[in-house]
């Protein structure tokens, strides 16, 4: 906890948002257990109370994984009053290439998110009460891909809207779309 005080006594009143855990375990394998994602809120909450505090995580792709540990631990942080919202990153790779091991693993986490999916989760959040902010959004892609990319960053804007998700952070915007 004395790294994170480093980085935030003297700006607490200027930090209105705090990603508090980000990526918060190992598929189900976390070794430390969810204790010291209840603490890390707590402690962000002491120092930070007025600031909205994320959880943020990249696999909603691993469907067990986001109903079995991630929404869980989003729903036991908004009971206790300690997370404001979850962020769903909504980082796309779409180039073709052949991975093996935990490579390959990672390729299916960061495939496009389908509309359905993300609408889903987009409505589990809300249901908790929680805000929800689509972060990382970028789509890595090759030679060619530009206007796929566009499209798929273009799919996750729209869900934004229409599902009024609070926040929406890009990471890179495709060449083509630059341009427009």
């Amino acid at each position: 906890m004395p790294y994170i005080a480093g980085l935030v006594i003297g700006f607490e009143g200027v930090i209105d948002s705090w990603d508090v855990c980000n990526e918060v375990s190992a598929h189900n394998n976390d070794v430390w257990g969810d204790g010291w994602q209840l603490e890390m809120f707590e402690y962000m909450r002491e120092l930070c109370p007025d600031a909205k505090l994320w959880l943020n995580e990249y696999a909603i792709n691993d469907q067990a994984y986001w109903e079995g540990s991630v929404l869980p631990l989003a729903e036991r942080l908004s009971t206790l009053g300690l997370a404001d919202g979850v962020g769903i990153q909504c980082q796309s790779d779409i180039r073709d290439r052949t991975l093996v091991g935990i490579d390959a693993f990672m390729k299916e986490l960061i495939k496009p998110i389908p509309t359905p999916r993300l609408d889903s989760a987009i409505s589990a959040i809300k249901g908790m009460g929680l805000s929800v902010h689509l972060s990382e959004v970028n789509c890595v892609h090759g030679k060619g891909q530009d206007n796929a990319a566009a499209g798929i960053i273009e799919r996750y804007a729209t869900a934004a809207s229409r599902n009024s998700v609070e926040r929406l952070t890009y990471w890179e915007l495709p060449q083509a779309q630059l341009s427009e």
